[in-house]
């Protein structure tokens, strides 16, 4: 009897083990959101591939990769929705060299799309506009010096509008 018992455990931690990569992988992200995310995107790879078993996701190779890469490309998601996706997929299989289950990530040193950069390209004022935007409340009531308060606080702490309204509700 106590053999039956063993083999029954073993076979079920030996199913488990078959079921659990992916579930042991998502484990390791602290973010619910990260997790569903990371989830589909892997299951979006999986079907665009044909995988079904996880002995096909082990057969997975760096050409798989890239044609998802271009089917991305092609679907016109934006650059990083397309960089997520890869980086879950490559996150799995690195994943997978962790556990010593394939020797080399497949995903490893394929590009991802360029993120556009948005640094320097927020509107700003010119010291001619944020001068006059200062001089516009009239200096000689007092909602005119609170504005031009609010006006000097904002533009010198570099203050988006909602930020200052959110610290002016009581005013």
């Amino acid at each position: 009897m106590f053999d039956t018992e063993r083999d029954s455990a073993a076979s079920r931690f030996a199913q488990l083990g078959l079921m659990a990569i992916e579930t042991q992988w998502l484990a390791n992200f602290s973010s619910v959101c990260t997790r569903r995310a990371y989830a589909a995107d892997v299951r979006d790879f999986a079907m665009f591939s044909g995988l079904q078993t996880q002995s096909e996701l082990l057969q997975v190779a760096r050409s798989h990769v890239l044609a998802w890469r271009h089917h991305l490309q092609a679907q016109g998601l934006s650059p990083s929705t397309q960089r997520r996706k890869l980086a879950a997929l490559s996150s799995l299989l690195e994943h997978l060299v962790d556990e010593q289950l394939i020797s080399t990530n497949p995903a490893r040193g394929v590009r991802r799309p360029r993120l556009e950069s948005h640094e320097g390209k927020t509107p700003a004022l010119s010291l001619a506009q944020a001068q006059a935007l200062l001089e516009a409340p009239d200096a000689h009531t007092l909602k005119g010096v609170r504005d031009r308060a609010i006006l000097a606080v904002m533009l010198l702490g570099g203050l988006r509008r909602e930020e200052v309204v959110m610290g002016c509700s009581g005013v």
